[in-house]
């Protein structure tokens, strides 16, 4: 009873965090941005006059740097939304370890092989979470460096850039997804131990924690990736709009 008590305590925990994730970013989305203030396609051109020459070339270089700093600001949402998933990995990672350890210590002290075969799956998944979390952080700084770099791009350097940022955020995106569908077959897995444990092998406990403890990690890593794709979707969807209104013909 204790060992589920510490499972369900422990998912209930992520699940928190996950929805402070949505609502922060629910809120950081209706605050408006350089993407939502400035649209490189109501650029307009004036039309020709005896400074025609002049005309056109602050014209283009006005949409350039529209489309530059639309996609700086898409950029620096990304990297944001990375660091916030971080961190929310990141905590989880660190509350199970301590759960883990404490459920740990539990079983070893009572002699308890169900509880120790729980403590120890929450201690080994929650501290691999925690070592994943890194690569969210940009502690180096070099994303920051490069969306801040590729501000005075030229016009053929800047496209690339962007078709660069929206293949990367479909990769993501895709990425995700493949990760969410693991998630519901780790639960499916975590389920079919659990009903082993229960019912076909009694004697094993071991089945029991790990099965438990795989559906409450998993069902957590489900809800995680699925929030975390819904966002990349959206960031590729944005990408993909500037895309397209900066190969569109601006003449008209």
């Amino acid at each position: 009873m204790r060992s589920s008590v510490g499972s369900l305590l422990l998912g209930s925990l992520l699940v928190l965090a996950s929805c402070a994730l949505v609502t922060t970013r629910a809120a950081a989305q209706s605050e408006p941005s350089d993407a939502d203030a400035i649209d490189p396609s109501e650029v307009r051109v004036l039309p020709a006059d005896p400074c025609e020459r002049l005309t056109l070339v602050l014209s283009a270089l006005d949409r350039r740097e529209a489309r530059a700093s639309c996609l700086a600001s898409v950029r620096l949402a990304d990297r944001q939304d990375r660091i916030d998933e971080g961190v929310v990995l990141f905590g989880f990672g660190l509350l199970g370890s301590v759960a883990g350890g404490v459920t740990t210590a539990i079983g070893v002290s009572d002699d308890d092989t169900r509880m120790l075969a729980v403590g120890v799956s929450i201690l080994g998944f929650s501290l691999l979470d925690a070592a994943l979390s890194s690569a969210l952080f940009d502690l180096s700084g070099e994303r920051l460096r490069a969306i801040e770099a590729d501000r005075v791009l030229g016009d053929e350097a800047l496209l690339e850039a962007e078709e660069r940022a929206a293949s990367a955020q479909d990769a993501t995106a895709s990425w995700l997804a493949l990760h969410t569908g693991l998630d519901a077959l780790y639960v499916a897995t975590g389920a079919l131990l659990y009903v082993l444990g229960t019912r076909a092998s009694p004697e094993d406990p071991w089945l029991v924690g790990l099965g438990l403890t795989a559906v409450v990690e998993g069902g957590l890593l489900l809800v995680y990736d699925g929030v975390t794709w819904a966002f990349a979707a959206e960031r590729a969807g944005r990408l993909r709009t500037l895309l397209r209104d900066a190969t569109r013909p601006h003449d008209e």
